[in-house]
């Protein structure tokens, strides 16, 4: 018996060092035009397969018939995943057909009956395959808005699958979306028409993509000019054409004229005004006793710090980074670990469109996203929004600093009614 374990035992090592020294030496083809053997590709499907089952056994998945989510998953996968997994009335791509593993047709098989699967499949991608890991870039919600969106695809046709897609917010997951080209219909024609046809789809796509720029700057015009509209009114209309410059921020400190001086007046009623008298020593101490029981009351309220609750995933860490900007900013955290971050945001009435990866309450309110400290303390003393939000992740937002860094990004606030509504712009730097 002995024999027999020493004899299997020195076989395996004789195996192992065979196979090493083969690979070493470059016996193995790692072209992704010479397949696997039959044996290693079953091989290889068993483990992927059971580590996708494994891993995503315990996730629970919410509710994928919500027209909204199902819309935001449409507009993505148009434009992340229609090159490698097609769509209704999209031929085979130089991707489809390049990638070995072959990609498989999501318009054929969707969620394939297994929604959590893909989820897991869709967040952290597959090793060696080419499916990337998208939950780098895509906060849960937008994920689910995937599979929603997955889950209908093999009900679709053409038609219906373009006017889905028309009617979404199109290539949006929050932040940190780049151009991405779009395989539908490039193989429309033959020869090198297609590559130049190719070469015009993608200088049209940038141009919609610094059109779609122009237009959020545009947007942050517009707040920005509402917000400095009472501002504007309170200074002259000559002065304030002629302190604004074309596309000026409304937030920029206006440059005023000084108030003109009283003239000096010689009447008697100014002579009794400007002397000290008892009854006006006497209003002027009521006064600054006033004064300070206001600054003594505002000083100490300043002083109690502000308690906050987090709900995160264990292992976010740009959340944790974002707890730590609460505390520098004199916050008390209550942190909770969650296992299911997609109820948490449900529950709260975070809206998918509005979606980061943690999401807080002070005061009955919710704070979803990397929003900054101060933008949470005025939501602590406004009434008209039910919560505030940074959605995605972008950088440079507290908890999100890359050097130095930053992404344009905006805190939106959702107000009882369900609208949106720009609380604040931070530019990009």
């Amino acid at each position: 018996m002995k024999r027999t374990i020493k004899t299997l035992v020195a076989a395996s090592l004789v195996g192992g060092a065979a196979a090493t020294a083969g690979a070493y030496f470059g016996l193995v083809n790692v072209g992704a035009d010479d397949p696997h053997l039959p044996a290693v590709y079953a091989f290889l499907s068993m483990a992927r397969d059971r580590s996708i089952e494994v891993r995503s056994r315990d996730i629970q998945v919410p509710d994928l018939d919500d027209q909204e989510l199902i819309r935001a998953g449409a507009g993505n996968y148009n434009s992340m995943c229609i090159g490698c997994h097609l769509a209704p009335g999209v031929a085979d791509t130089e991707l489809s057909q390049a990638l070995y593993p072959a990609p498989p047709n999501l318009a054929e098989i969707g969620v394939d009956g297994n929604p959590a699967a893909a989820f897991w499949t869709i967040k952290h991608g597959i090793k060696a395959s080419g499916m990337p890991a998208w939950g780098k870039s895509m906060a849960d919600p937008y994920i689910w808005g995937m599979v929603a969106f997955l889950q209908q695809l093999p009900e679709l046709d053409a038609q219906q699958y373009r006017a889905l897609v028309a009617s979404s917010g199109g290539h949006q997951h929050g932040g940190g979306e780049t151009d991405m080209h779009n395989h539908e219909n490039q193989h429309g024609t033959p020869g090198d028409g297609h590559h130049a046809g190719e070469m015009a789809d993608m200088s049209h796509h940038d141009e919609a993509g610094d059109d779609h720029h122009a237009g959020e700057a545009t947007a942050a015009s517009l707040h920005d000019g509402a917000a400095g509209q009472h501002a504007a009114e309170l200074a002259s209309a000559d002065d304030h054409h002629a302190g604004e410059m074309p596309g000026a921020s409304h937030h920029a400190p206006s440059r005023r004229r000084p108030s003109p001086r009283p003239r000096p007046t010689s009447t008697p009623m100014a002579r009794s005004m400007s002397m000290p008298t008892k009854s006006n020593l006497y209003r002027a101490g009521i006064q600054a006793t006033a004064l300070a029981a206001l600054l003594f009351g505002a000083a100490a309220q300043a002083a109690e710090p502000l308690s906050i609750e987090v709900h995160r995933d264990a292992n976010c860490g740009c959340c944790k980074a974002w707890i730590a900007h609460l505390q520098d900013n004199g916050f008390t955290v209550i942190d909770h670990v969650e296992s299911d971050m997609v109820a948490v945001k449900q529950r709260l009435g975070v809206a998918p469109r509005l979606a980061a990866c943690h999401t807080a309450v002070i005061d009955g309110k919710f704070v979803e996203g990397h929003v900054p400290a101060e933008q949470i303390i005025e939501l602590s003393q406004r009434s008209d929004l039910v919560g505030i939000a940074v959605p995605g992740m972008p950088m440079g937002s507290p908890g999100m600093e890359v050097g130095d860094r930053q992404q344009a990004y905006q805190v939106i606030g959702l107000t009882p009614a369900g609208t949106d509504q720009v609380v604040a712009d931070y530019p990009a730097n």
